[in-house]
């Protein structure tokens, strides 16, 4: 799990370096949810290996975002608070929609679970103003699924 934490570190801090703010929001927005729906499903047929590399596959992407999201926003409200709160709200809208069965995730379902229990859990625990911006109905569309 390290290795996964410190590629995750490496890469948001890539993105950070590269693009800044502007980059991270289309990486929330436009980006994850694209590959969500349309990746392939090559890692299937692993068996039980395949499904632990598909978990750490979306925990990686949940503290990838979640990092990506902190560099570009902040963790309290001092940076962009209102920009945060939209682009969280639609990525979480996102999340909601999809655990709801209205969208069909083409990535492995392991990797879909890890990435939503890891990005929730890493909100929740690090991030506490995050979760006071976002539309109270959304969150509870979210615990229920």
């Amino acid at each position: 799990m390290a290795r996964v934490e410190h590629a995750a570190r490496l890469g948001a801090s890539l993105v950070w370096i590269s693009g800044g703010q502007k980059l991270v929001q289309y990486l929330i927005s436009e980006t994850l949810p694209s590959w969500f729906l349309s990746a392939t499903m090559l890692e299937q047929d692993g068996g039980e290996s395949g499904v632990m590399v598909a978990m750490l596959r979306g925990y990686a992407l949940a503290f990838f975002v979640f990092l990506s999201a902190a560099f570009a926003w902040g963790i309290d409200n001092s940076h962009s608070p209102k920009r945060r709160a939209k682009v969280v709200g639609l990525h979480l809208e996102f999340l909601a929609g999809a655990l709801n069965r209205n969208t069909s995730m083409r990535c492995h379902c392991a990797t879909w679970e890890a990435y939503v229990s890891g990005l929730v859990s890493l909100m929740v625990g690090g991030t506490p103003s995050w979760i006071r911006e976002v539309d109270v109905d959304l969150l509870k569309r979210l615990s229920r699924d």
